[in-house]
């Protein structure tokens, strides 16, 4: 069987499903893409930054793990928590079917497993125009310092699936103790 060129090397795809519920209890399917253009004549290196380790981040990690993904795909997550709460999980955390350990998707371990990078930090600015990604470290510091020095990430492609984040959680009285944050 012969294979063109443009099957190789028109582009790498991408497709995030995620199904919801939708009410009244029919589902609905959100589907979010994107491509990385590769040029036939060339295996420039493609860099695919996810930030966040949400659960759509979580399918795409698994699909391009090491053995799935072509070698001229470079793939960066960066997360400013060492884990992800999975949702899906909390009702039966609640019922004590689950502990709240187990609630959690450990994104070092999951990286570490895929061979992609993984920065536990904060994006802090993005510019469009040049694909970059400005860090800081998790603590927010602009220190002098190197270690708290922010830090550029170039990206051919970028995907945000962070989140949300509840205001306030720590000053709230009996959270530290009755949430799963």
């Amino acid at each position: 069987m012969k294979t063109t060129p443009y099957l190789l090397f028109a582009c790498i795809r991408v497709v995030v499903c995620i199904i919801t519920l939708a009410p009244p209890f029919s589902r609905g399917v959100v589907v979010s893409a994107f491509t990385l253009h590769m040029s036939s004549s060339t295996t420039e290196m493609q860099r695919l930054v996810l930030v966040g380790g949400g659960h759509g981040h979580v399918q795409v990690i698994k699909a391009l793990n090491r053995l799935s993904r072509p070698a001229s795909v470079h793939v960066t997550l960066i997360d400013p928590q060492d884990s992800a709460s999975y949702s899906g999980m909390v009702p039966g955390c609640v019922s004590k079917l689950y502990t709240p350990d187990q609630t959690l998707i450990r994104l070092r371990p999951l990286a570490e497993w895929a061979s992609i990078d993984y920065m536990k930090r904060s994006v802090v600015d993005i510019d469009t125009n040049q694909r970059k990604l400005y860090l800081n470290d998790v603590s927010g510091s602009n220190d002098d310092d190197e270690e708290h020095a922010a830090t550029c990430v170039e990206y051919d492609a970028v995907s945000f699936d962070i989140g949300s984040a509840t205001r306030g959680l720590d000053e709230t009285p009996g959270a530290a103790e009755f949430t799963i944050p």
